[in-house]
């Protein structure tokens, strides 16, 4: 017995440098596999979608971003002179300025009995974005004044059909 242990010993020294460097080969091999199953591969088509899906929301993050300055602007003009505005000069006074992002444009302001609409594009999408903002005409007050609506107004943006 003590003959066959001695035996197996001494094999498992002779083999022993053999299965180290077999077990260090496996275990390289298994990290190269492991990398390459973890490992994304960006292809150009999908870089491509994902570039154009982020002009797209950046331009509508600009649109509903100029909407909501429209509104202050709006806002301030009836607080100062009770009426809205369908158009602004690029004369007016600073604090009646209104200034759009680079590739915005400003569709008009509609003025109407229940509110004043209005709408903007972008040249970077087909993407358009509107806002209503509503209000009463006080016409017992002389002259009429326009009584804004306490409801915050959003843009909504929509494609086209």
């Amino acid at each position: 017995m003590v003959l066959l242990v001695a035996v197996a010993g001494a094999g498992y020294l002779a083999v022993r440098p053999h299965l180290e460097r077999g077990i260090v080969e496996f275990g390289s091999q298994a990290n190269v596999v492991a990398r390459e199953l973890t490992t994304t591969t960006d292809s150009v088509s999908t870089s491509g979608v994902d570039q154009r899906y982020r002009v797209r929301r950046d331009a509508v993050a600009a649109m509903r971003a100029d909407l909501m300055q429209l509104v202050v602007l709006e806002s301030t003009l009836v607080a100062d002179s009770g009426l809205p505005r369908a158009f602004f000069s690029p004369y007016s006074q600073d604090k009646y300025r209104f200034f759009m992002t680079k590739g915005n444009l400003l569709n008009g302001i509609t003025l109407g009995d229940d509110g004043w609409t209005a709408r903007i594009a972008s040249i970077q999408t087909t993407v358009v974005c509107s806002i209503h903002v509503p209000y009463v005409i006080d016409m017992a007050a002389r002259p009429p004044r326009v009584i804004l609506s306490h409801a915050p107004a959003q843009p909504v943006c929509t494609q086209p059909q």
